[in-house]
């Protein structure tokens, strides 16, 4: 027993001392990593749909430089099917589908009722080439079905689609309107026109469903929204500002000008990341690039920068986006022998996973474990910690004397909180946002990307604001003295005494432990 106990002793004095044991900061933080087999996939391309469906990344359609059909047209648009397991090996499921060629058009997984909720995946609309109000559904991605029935909305593209409380919805899109449909049926076709929107009649937005949550009460507080942003108007304005629906089908704007440039055409999603902020705080809400209609020879100026915000109303601009120059890896391009940015707009992105860097694991807390407050529940969320190969740091007792009463209390330095069972495992793999194609104006690409650890360590181009480190999995492991998100926050004088008198406990029973172990 000896060596055991001096092994643990040695091992928690030395997190303790050192704190974080990868101090020193990485010559390589790119936020974003090519998938280089994805350049042998489909061809490069714009206004597609992407989504995720039976655990496989899919793209449908979309518009890409003049080809040959098979029936000898001349094109541009497509009705070709692609999957992928891992978002950088695509193969073709189908060549050319029996749905017409189109671009502008939506994808989306829906639980039918009438199919024992089975989920499908729906197409709806698009160009092809004039505005269409065609829906499509499958099962397996292979054999497709058109709906018999007569689609009540008008013909549109460029508007978005999503599931919400049961409910498969409609809502905007070109020729421009504000017009909202929801059906609880795909095969029955049983769909309803909703009031208008009060945002105003736009193509080209992004409806997203995002999730907010009050830290205080917990996972009692979860609201569910459907959050609407940007998009192209009458008189080819572009918008910037953010709106949300709630289960009584009402609309609130959150903000009628975020800080991030108008534009339409962006992607955008809600990404937990499994970092222990996003499960006390909620998910964040991310948009990426974007563009907005340029004049003179400029059809399109597009934009390189990534925002996130929790409410929709507050955001953080989290990449550098300067002329020429970004902290993103997916705007660059290769000119001469200089690599520069450029902007993306058509693009998709969704919300996967990637393997942990360099083939390792990372510690996450246990099923059962839970704030402790008991208010959040914490399984799965990663355990923030630079160097992922070691174990976290364990719980620790301490007493004091109040009142004359000793009181015990203890300090889970490990983030876990309360766990009823083991309070940790490991896991190999971590969520991660899969970035596809899109057009930078005046080329489309067929480029796929994936977040890493920094994508989600990154503030105004800076990783954890030069006041900590990115951990394992994406979470800043911060500087004594500094927390938050980015390490942005300073530790309130109370907590930080308290931390500092936990601490020096911990290093005395360490060395008592030790000492005892010899």
């Amino acid at each position: 027993m000896a060596p055991r106990s001096r092994w643990i002793a040695g091992s928690l004095l030395l997190y303790l001392v050192q704190g974080n044991p990868c101090s020193t900061t990485p010559s390589v933080t790119n936020t974003w990593d090519f998938l280089p087999s994805s350049a042998a996939g489909f061809d490069p391309r714009d206004g597609h749909a992407s989504v995720k469906f039976l655990n496989k990344l899919w793209v449908v359609g979309g518009q890409t430089g003049s080809y040959t059909t098979r029936q000898l047209i001349q094109t541009t648009r497509r009705s070709d099917v692609w999957m992928s397991v891992d978002g950088n090996n695509w193969t073709q499921v189908i060549d050319e589908s029996i749905f017409p060629r189109r671009f502008g058009h939506t994808l989306t997984v829906f639980p039918e009722k009438t199919m024992n909720n089975a989920p499908l995946m729906v197409l709806m609309g698009g160009f092809s080439p004039i505005p269409a109000n065609d829906i499509w559904y499958t099962q397996d991605g292979v054999t497709w079905t058109q709906v018999n029935y007569t689609v009540p909305w008008s013909p549109r593209g460029w508007h978005c689609a999503f599931v919400y409380n049961n409910y498969l919805w409609v809502a905007g899109g070109s020729p421009l309107n504000n017009q909202v449909w929801a059906t609880d049926s795909i095969v029955q076709g049983t769909w309803r026109q909703m009031p208008d929107a009060d945002w105003s009649i736009r193509a080209g937005h992004s409806c997203v469903n995002h999730q907010t949550k009050n830290a205080t009460l917990g996972d009692a507080s979860t609201q569910d929204l459907i959050v609407v942003l940007a998009g192209w108007g009458d008189g080819s304005a572009s918008f910037n500002d953010v709106w949300s629906m709630d289960t009584s089908y009402t609309w609130t704007q959150l903000t009628p000008a975020a800080p991030w440039p108008i534009r339409a055409w962006t992607a955008a999603l809600s990404f937990h990341s499994m970092t222990q902020d996003d499960a006390i705080l909620g998910p964040r809400l991310w948009i990426f690039g974007g563009g907005r209609i340029g004049i003179g020879v400029n059809l399109m100026f597009t934009y390189s920068d990534v925002w996130q915000s929790r409410d929709g109303i507050n955001w953080i601009g989290t990449s550098s986006d300067r002329l020429g120059e970004s902290t993103v890896q997916w705007c660059q391009v290769t000119v001469g022998d200089n690599k520069v940015c450029v902007g993306k707009w058509g693009h998709t992105v969704l919300a996967h996973t990637r393997p942990v860097a360099g083939g390792g694991t990372v510690n996450v807390c246990g099923t059962q474990c839970w704030t402790n407050d008991k208010t959040t529940f914490l399984a799965g969320t990663i355990i923030g910690q630079c160097n992922s190969s070691i174990p976290p740091p364990t719980s620790a007792t301490s007493t004091s004397l109040v009142g004359n009463i000793y009181q015990v209390s203890t300090t889970n330095s490990d983030g876990c909180g309360s766990c009823a069972t083991a309070r940790y495992y490991t896991t190999p793999s971590v969520p991660a946002v899969v970035f596809i194609g899109g057009s930078s104006g005046d080329e489309k690409v067929s480029d796929v990307f994936r977040s890493t650890d920094y994508f989600l360590c990154e503030s105004g181009g800076v990783m954890c604001s030069n006041q900590g480190f990115c951990g394992a999995g994406g979470a800043c492991v911060c500087d004594p003295g500094y927390c938050g998100d980015y390490c942005d926050q300073t530790v309130p004088p109370s907590l930080a005494m308290r931390d500092a008198t936990v601490s020096m406990w911990l290093v005395g029973l360490v060395l008592a432990m030790g000492s005892m172990a010899m």
